[in-house]
């Protein structure tokens, strides 16, 4: 009996062993992921709207003045907003395809709405054609940027700038122009390994939106920037940062439930 039992407890410490292996690689793995951004000096605000905001501005027009205030502070190098805060767990993947491709020829794609320079506060080459721009506006033809792998997997053989794509069922995002190619990032959630993703223009959207994230690239501390990221938000006058965040705090973030698991 004795013996049976030593046998028992080493099988269980066996499979114990092997389980908290695969646990820990597999959060090894998660942290040492490859994102295709660069997280580091980054300062996200998540906002949020203002009680009692009475009028209703332009969207390109209210978020171009807020980004180039922001821009205005030492030491910040660029700035941008997004509908989504960058490695936080995003998940919306509307249907998109050719704009002229019958139904059933869609494929899931990451998508959100990011204002000109955005990929350049997160690090994200442009492998092809132009950014985003705040002559984009409503009045201009619908323009957006792919992901390289979205647009290898809908234009197998190149020639994807200036074809035109349809994104899930809103009507104002039938016919987008690509006018961008960047290069493959996790931007949205880094745990799911798809890079198929589309940036749409902000500045086009006549819907002002204040739930949006500020990002804001800095030389020095990006937690010193909340102090006079709040005063430029609070001049404007429509939204409150919520929250300050670093994005590589935001990745820690998001990797929390698999390191307690491996814990």
């Amino acid at each position: 009996m004795g013996n049976l039992l030593v046998a028992l407890q080493l099988a269980l410490a066996v499979v114990l062993l092997s389980c908290a292996g695969l646990l820990v690689r597999s959060f090894i793995a998660l942290t040492g992921v490859k994102t295709g951004y660069t997280s580091g000096g980054v300062l996200a605000a998540e906002l949020y709207p203002r009680p009692g905001q009475k009028a209703t501005p332009d969207n390109g027009t209210y978020w171009f003045q807020v980004i180039r205030n922001v821009e205005g502070l030492p030491s910040v190098a660029a700035a941008a907003v997004s509908d989504f805060l960058p490695g936080s767990g995003y998940d919306w993947k509307p249907p998109v395809a050719l704009a002229e491709a019958p139904p059933g020829n869609d494929i899931l794609a990451f998508t959100g709405n990011i204002s000109p320079g955005f990929l350049r506060v997160m690090g994200v080459k442009l492998v092809a054609g132009r950014d985003l721009s705040w002559s984009d506006t409503p009045q201009t033809p619908r323009v957006a940027i792919v992901s390289h792998s979205l647009a290898a997997h809908l234009f197998p053989f190149g020639g994807a700038i200036g074809r035109a794509i349809r994104i899930g069922r809103d009507p104002d995002l039938q016919e987008v122009e690509i006018v961008g190619v960047a290069s493959d990032a996790r931007l949205f959630n880094t745990r799911d390994p798809s890079t198929l993703a589309v940036y749409v223009s902000m500045s086009q959207d006549t819907r002002f939106d204040s739930w949006m994230d500020l990002e804001a690239r800095t030389a020095g501390p990006p937690e010193s920037l909340a102090g006079p990221v709040r005063h430029v938000l609070d001049t404007a006058g429509y939204e409150y940062a919520f929250s300050f965040h670093t994005l590589d705090q935001v990745r820690a973030q998001a990797a929390i439930d698999a390191r307690i698991t491996a814990l």
